[in-house]
């Protein structure tokens, strides 16, 4: 929903209630991801009942020592989901005020971004 669509929908007199932007959520959460942009993702450790961080560590470890076996490059990236969420979200508020979502949502938002708790 546009924010065009959004304006006209709050003009016209119908209200946009938290249900219907959780349902719009869902149907987002549902659609099977696109491989083009969303690869499928097999060999994720950590949030896992099947592969905790120490599997990642050790297969991290492994990778390395093998790289420098034969002498080729090897370029890591890693997350860390303490400074993840330390982040400023105020680009996440204003993404989803214009994608049309209800105030009552995007304080939720706000909330969960203001106490973060695992």
């Amino acid at each position: 929903m546009g924010m065009s669509t959004l304006l006209a929908a709050r003009t016209i007199g119908r209200p946009i209630g938290l249900l219907h932007d959780s349902i719009r959520v869902v149907e987002r959460v549902n659609q099977p991801p696109n491989p083009r942009y969303h690869p499928r993702v097999t060999n994720q450790c950590g949030f896992n009942a099947k592969c905790g961080t120490t599997n990642a560590i050790h297969a991290a470890s492994l990778l390395i020592g093998k790289n420098r076996e034969k002498q080729k490059p090897l370029h890591l990236a890693f997350l860390d989901l303490e400074k993840a969420f330390d982040g400023d979200h105020h680009k996440v508020i204003y993404a989803l005020r214009w994608h049309g979502f209800s105030d009552e949502l995007i304080e939720w938002v706000r909330i969960l971004y203001a106490y973060p708790r695992s």
